[in-house]
């Protein structure tokens, strides 16, 4: 299940929590939270796809909000509910990297980028909740200068010296190459 839903007012953890049923047809989530008066909120009895529809209901009244789940395949399957559900809140998938820390190998290029662009979008303030798995937690994230520092967004239609371009690029670490022999 979901092991935790954390946000910016979460100062300290209590040991009360309020127990709450979700009725999908009819919540009255606003009073839920106004009464738990900032302990931690814990909601029952919800199953299946009910889950992220009562977190697409309570994601506007907690921001920013991050969502941790349990394993990957579940954080997957939350962050494409809350989008169906809710798509006008922007979620997003923290992805894991899918390697061992022992592993010989990098994690693939896309997960990078997709990491990356997560990374960005919570820079700009462009991104609703974030929903990731426990493991995800493990990694390291760059900083936020880091982040700004380095980011080169181009856009379809965008004009760019070419000299420019290849510049920052191989300041990323790209190779400028006669053929390209990996997507």
């Amino acid at each position: 299940g979901i092991m935790a839903v954390l946000t910016a007012r979460d100062q300290r953890v209590r040991a009360t929590s309020l127990v709450v049923s979700f009725n999908p047809i009819a919540p009255d989530l606003k009073q839920i939270v106004k009464s738990a008066n900032n302990a931690p909120l814990r909601v029952g009895q919800v199953y299946g796809a009910a889950r992220s529809l009562a977190l697409a209901a309570l994601a506007p009244l907690a921001e920013p909000l991050l969502i941790l789940t349990t394993d990957s395949r579940q954080a997957e399957q939350i962050a494409a509910e809350l989008g169906f559900f809710a798509p006008e809140l922007n979620p997003a998938l923290l992805p894991d990297y899918e390697t061992l820390p022992y592993d010989m190998f990098s994690p693939h290029r896309e997960l990078i980028a997709r990491r990356l662009s997560v990374l960005w979008n919570l820079t700009q303030g462009t991104t609703g909740p974030v929903v990731l798995a426990a493991e995800s937690l493990l990694i390291r994230l760059p900083p936020v200068d880091f982040v700004l520092a380095n980011a080169l967004l181009v856009n379809r239609g965008d004009r760019m010296d070419r000299q420019r371009l290849r510049s920052a690029l191989a300041g990323q670490g790209y190779i400028h190459v006669d053929q390209v022999m990996e997507p």
